[in-house]
């Protein structure tokens, strides 16, 4: 006799990560949790500010942490559930202590957007891939999710200067749900807020401008 077998559906993503990460700052702020925990020094997020969001609107967070082997994405990325502490232990491979608990901040960016695409590159090998929310949360419980190829095989640059990084990932949201405009001075207060990481440990740039523990209200080159 076969053994009882426990399942999953599409369903549960939605569970896990839309309703667990409802706003853009939940998702954003995982996003540069997952910065830290690769060793990050800088991270650059670029996301609409002050204006409506439109159909082509995406948010890009991306990190010159270590990255990601196409077999780390797999066995550690693409593993729902994965509580990193348990596999790899409380610290980063570069002695940070991590912020990953349960295995299901990935999600996070379905809080937000319906796609995310991924470039990842370590030892000098760049990893793309697509989640498709809507795909996924369509899934039967006899079915595995594979895994879609990125259309975007851009390398992964710093976005300021456009040079290319020895190593990191981007992470791009798009078909993004929300559609009313974000207060520039609202996101970094909440960011602050959330964050009491040492910049010099690990900086964060709001579209070009430094994250701050103690900010001025207008933010150069966030609300301009």
């Amino acid at each position: 006799m076969d053994p009882l077998v426990l399942k999953f559906g599409g369903s549960l993503v939605e569970q896990l990560g839309a309703q667990l990460y409802p706003s853009v700052t939940a998702t954003v702020a995982e996003l540069i949790s997952n910065a830290w925990d690769a060793d990050a020094t800088k991270v650059w997020v670029e996301i609409p500010l002050t204006e409506e969001w439109s159909p082509g609107s995406q948010i890009v967070v991306t990190d010159n942490g270590h990255g990601m082997t196409r077999d780390e994405a797999q066995d550690a990325y693409l593993v729902v559930g994965r509580k990193r502490r348990l596999v790899s232990g409380v610290k980063s491979r570069g002695g940070r202590l991590v912020h990953g608990r349960k295995g299901i901040g990935k999600l996070a960016a379905f809080g937000t957007a319906r796609i995310l695409e991924c470039s990842t590159l370590s030892c000098n090998s760049v990893t793309h891939f697509r989640l498709d929310y809507d795909a996924i949360r369509k899934l039967t419980p006899d079915k595995d999710y594979v895994v879609e190829a990125s259309s975007s095989d851009d390398p992964v640059t710093d976005p300021i200067t456009g040079k290319p990084l020895a190593h990191g990932t981007r992470i791009r949201l798009s078909g993004l749900k929300h559609r009313r405009s974000i207060s520039g001075d609202q996101f970094l207060s909440s960011m602050t807020r959330r964050f009491a990481i040492d910049a010099n440990a690990m900086s964060v740039l709001i579209n070009g401008s430094e994250l701050l523990r103690a900010y001025p209200k207008t933010a150069q080159g966030v609300n301009d």
